[in-house]
């Protein structure tokens, strides 16, 4: 029986701040928009976790596998360019893993 190298994983995750929210309601509003337009245009999975309570801040993990370790890199260095560019909401942290 061979065995079977898994493919690479890479993840990255987003701590952000959103100053237009003033309620759960609104928070959840921009991160269900941020979450299906980057959905829309990448092979990703994307969820938010942590403390979802909080209405002015929200955590995001976005995963993609692939075969190349550097165009994973590459493409969430891109999702991570487009949700700066939409300005909905500051990012104050970024952290890119590779499993």
């Amino acid at each position: 029986m061979a065995i079977i190298k898994p493919p690479p994983i890479a993840v990255l995750t987003l701590e952000l701040y959103i100053p237009s929210a003033e309620s759960l309601k609104d928070k959840r509003q921009v991160v269900k928009s941020i979450k299906e337009r980057i959905k829309a245009h990448y092979n990703i999975s994307i969820a938010e976790f942590g403390d979802t309570e909080k209405w002015q801040t929200a955590t995001l993990a976005i995963c993609t596998v692939g075969n190349d370790r550097r165009k994973l890199g590459q493409t969430l260095q891109a999702i991570l360019n487009k949700i700066d560019s939409w300005r909905q909401a500051d990012i104050t942290h970024q952290q890119i893993e590779y499993l």
